[in-house]
């Protein structure tokens, strides 16, 4: 397929359907009795990297851990002194592409890195695993998928609130319509960082948005679709050109949505939040992590009864569990992803536009 073909047929997909199929919950799987996925993690640099590969390793029924690389020789030497990196083998690049037996590979580079390493990856056959946000370049992530369909490669992006209780349950809630039509999603996703935190940032044109208000635009694709327009409003505090004060309002036909994101917030982590609003009522989630989640409703709907109320969510063994239990029953192919590469693309486009980064490079 030409590229401008599956860009047309990605958006169209991803407009028409709103919520791109039924999302059948991580929480529901059962432990596997089939052979574990032989596993590999390409980078230590990453945010997340670390509390992936904790999550690796107590997923032992799943996985099994071929090793970790890192090309940087100090970094290598810092890191294995970690717990998390303890008695991990470290490889090469090339061992790990080249092994025949290793199914899949976990991308935990800088986020500049990500989607090029991904793409040697699914060069090499391997199934991935890739850190949110992508990349500043729409061709490239477009390529990245084109890749992976062409050789029957999954490609599991890292948002790992999909798989959080309190948004599949607002997930659930939306495709049986519980709050009624939709007029409005907020939210907001910021966190205080230091000095050398910032310099990393310091890279980044797309800002905060880029890498921490992702996170929500993908829910809010997945509950209203794309969106028809995308306003960003981008500022920075300091002299040093970072945008680390971002808003951006996305249209639709019959809604509007805003995302915050900052990185010179106090207390931002726990200030983080997610509200849907509906005729029939609004789902509010505050702290995200761990999930608080109120529900508010107009009339009785789906076993819960009028007014506010606080909702019992299901505890989640760690943040990243379900999210790597999934990704391993997609590469088994004991079940397909729920999340589409057409909803995946759909979150990239409106992630460099809510950035002020171009969309047409």
């Amino acid at each position: 397929m030409r590229r401008r073909d599956f860009l047309h047929r990605s958006m169209l997909g991803a407009v028409a359907s709103r919520l791109l199929g039924p999302i059948e919950f991580a929480h529901g799987l059962e432990p596997t009795t089939r052979e574990k996925v032989r596993v590999g993690i390409l980078g230590v640099q990453h945010s997340h990297a670390a509390g992936k590969l904790a999550a690796l390793r107590e997923l032992s029924d799943d996985f099994e851990i071929v090793g970790v690389v890192e090309p940087d020789a100090q970094l290598q030497k810092s890191f294995a002194t970690l717990p998390e990196y303890q008695g991990i083998q470290w490889l090469s690049e090339e061992d790990l592409l080249s092994s025949y037996d290793v199914d899949a590979i976990v991308i935990e580079t800088e986020v500049r890195d990500l989607v090029p390493t991904a793409q040697r990856c699914i060069e090499a056959n391997k199934h991935i695993h890739l850190e949110k946000p992508g990349c500043e370049s729409r061709k490239a992530f477009v390529r990245l998928f084109e890749s992976g369909g062409e050789r029957g490669r999954h490609v599991q992006m890292g948002y790992m609130l999909r798989y959080n209780p309190a948004f599949e349950f607002c997930f659930h809630a939306m495709r049986q319509s519980w709050l009624g039509p939709i007029f409005e999603v907020t939210g907001s996703m910021s966190k205080l960082v230091d000095s050398r935190d910032r310099k990393k940032y310091s890279d980044n044109p797309g800002g905060a948005m880029f890498e921490l208000g992702c996170h929500l635009i993908d829910a809010m694709v997945t509950i209203l679709g794309a969106p028809q327009k995308v306003t960003p409003f981008n500022r920075a505090t300091r002299n040093d050109g970072v945008l680390d004060s971002q808003t951006a309002v996305f249209e639709y036909p019959e809604a509007i949505a805003t995302v915050r994101s900052s990185i010179v917030e106090p207390y931002g982590d726990e200030r983080r939040h997610f509200e849907i609003s509906g005729e029939n009522g609004t789902i509010a989630i505050r702290p995200l992590e761990p999930p608080d989640l109120r529900l508010t409703l107009e009339r009785p709907t789906g076993g819960y009864k009028a007014g506010p109320q606080v909702v019992e969510l299901p505890a989640a063994k760690g943040r990243y569990h379900n999210q790597l239990r999934d990704f391993a029953a997609i590469v088994r192919g004991d079940r397909r992803s729920p999340w589409s590469s057409e909803h995946d693309l759909a979150v990239h486009l409106a992630v460099l536009q809510a950035s002020g980064l171009p969309s047409d490079q």
